[in-house]
């Protein structure tokens, strides 16, 4: 890629070669993201790949980030692989990508095929749990074998916790000692609890606890499996602790917990950022009350060795969620704010819109004309069918694609030129979803609405800045960020604050 910058004349800034270890499957790849945007940006005159796979392993996405660069007016060039942003290069590129992406998919149901034939036999599938604490992976026998170092470690961690040693103890006498994980970082109490509370030490494996999958957003995300589906698999993992001592500490590990009280919930847990730093803040609790919102960056962390940066106070928890909803309520039962700002967005950008409309259109045709010419070869006996259709396939689905891309243009642009329909809609869209929005009053339902619209808050004792992303889907066009500002919200904060023991 280097060489091929040099031959345009490209100079190529050292923090600009990125490299990124993951699946080209995955689109949500924080540098693959950063890339995006910074292309779109207008920042790169030229991006240059070593394939297209490197880029992704669908064709459609490798197709969305073609046309990110085509519209930010940046040359993509791939090593291996067509180079450009014409028609015929993305054609090639998505026949290559399409054969390639059918082709892993048969490889991954081959391999988990494979891999759930083996566990049935009692014998752990290759490439499974080599990065295990207190082992090491024997790749002729297949099996894990004692690191005797890391085991005494492991001995360690459970007679200190049957001893009545807490897990946070643990760790930051690890870390005071220097001794540290697999992967040489830091202990936390909850890598302590993962090793506590995993079977494989005492030498009972199992296959096929959890899977994983793409969420509606395509980001990754592991569950448990019911554990009937579990594969139980002995002899992988020699014991290193008596089976007796795990149940010791399990036990041992529940009865902390009852004593701390019962885990207080917090709906704006994972929503929630400090007003004066901006780092995320947590919900703390003591003895099952006093529950409150505290700045991470307010406290240091005797295992990671964090210092305090930040001298925020807390905050109540019931009063902030109590103006949080308030305010979310409000927003759905009078959304003038969103009316007015979607208007503004929707009077804006019609050229451009009508422009891309009919780009997209002599595209359109242009394919309509290729899948024509396809369809006379497939009449002629002196061609194969099969060939003339497996090439006739991606001009098919690129056709499709760009018709869909243009479908939705001209229902923005017929919603565009109506800014009064376009009003109706919205407040259509926030009646339909407030309408029980009062009856809302259990964590699991407040929870989903922050998910609706993706609120995100800053917060201090003073002030509060509410931001709630909209994308009903009867407006797909609808893509604005909604800003509902409280100021002083939390003057009076003080005077809930619970009394000092």
């Amino acid at each position: 890629c280097l060489e091929m910058a040099a031959e345009v004349n490209c100079a190529v800034k050292e923090e600009n070669i990125l490299t990124e270890q993951g699946s080209g499957a995955d689109t949500l790849r924080p540098i693959f993201q950063d890339l995006q945007n910074r292309v779109a940006s207008g920042e790169f005159t030229h991006v240059f790949v070593y394939a297209p796979d490197r880029v992704a392993r669908d064709p459609l996405d490798l197709l969305n980030f073609c046309r990110v660069c085509e519209n930010a007016g940046a040359q993509i060039v791939f090593a291996v692989g067509p180079s450009g942003n014409d028609e015929y290069a993305q054609l090639l590129r998505y026949i290559t990508g399409f054969v390639g992406h059918q082709e892993r998919a048969m490889i991954t149901r081959r391999t988990t095929a494979g891999k759930w034939r083996v566990a049935s036999q009692g014998r752990m599938p290759n490439g499974t749990g080599k990065g295990f604490y207190g082992y090491d992976y024997d790749p002729i026998e297949k099996k894990r074998t004692v690191n005797e170092i890391e085991a005494n470690v492991v001995r360690r961690m459970f007679r200190d916790v049957a001893a009545g040693k807490s897990p946070s103890r643990v760790a930051e006498e690890l870390n005071s000692e220097g001794i540290l994980t697999k992967s040489g970082s830091t202990w936390y109490p909850i890598s302590v609890v993962r090793i506590l509370e995993n079977t494989a030490y005492f030498g009972l494996n199992y296959y096929g606890r959890t899977k994983t999958f793409k969420d509606k957003f395509g980001k990754r995300k592991t569950v448990e499996r019911p554990k009937e589906e579990w594969v139980e698999i002995r002899g992988f993992t020699p014991a290193i602790i008596p089976e007796s001592l795990h149940k010791l500490v399990k036990k041992q590990l529940g009865e902390t917990t009852a004593l701390n009280g019962p885990r207080m919930k917090y709906f704006l847990s994972g929503r929630l950022m400090c007003g004066a730093c901006g780092t995320s803040q947590s919900g703390a609790s003591r003895w099952g009350r006093m529950r409150k919102y505290l700045c991470k960056a307010t406290y240091k962390t005797r295992t990671a060795g964090r210092e305090q940066t930040c001298t925020e106070s807390y905050i109540d928890a019931d009063t902030l969620e109590a103006v949080v909803w308030s305010e979310v309520v409000n927003a759905l039962k009078r959304p003038q704010v969103l009316i007015r700002d979607l208007q503004q967005q929707v009077r804006s950008g019609q050229d451009d819109v009508g422009e891309e409309i009919t780009r997209l259109e002599k595209e359109v045709k242009k394919l309509k004309r290729q899948e024509l010419n396809y369809a006379k070869m497939a009449a002629d006996p002196d061609f194969d069918v099969g060939i003339v259709k497996s090439l006739n396939a991606p001009i098919f689905a690129l056709r499709r694609e760009k018709e869909r891309e243009r479908n939705v243009l001209i229902a923005q642009l017929s919603r565009q030129h109506d800014a009064a329909d376009v009003e109706r809609q919205v407040v259509e869209y926030c009646k339909k979803i407030g309408e029980g929005i009062d009856s809302v009053t259990d964590f699991d339902g407040k929870r989903e609405v922050l998910a609706v619209f993706d609120v995100r808050v800053w917060a201090t004792k003073e002030e509060i800045k509410i931001t709630a992303n909209v994308n009903p889907d009867c407006i797909d066009y609808m893509k604005n960020a909604t800003t509902i500002e409280q100021t002083s919200a939390l003057r009076h904060a003080r005077s809930h604050r619970p009394r000092r023991a």
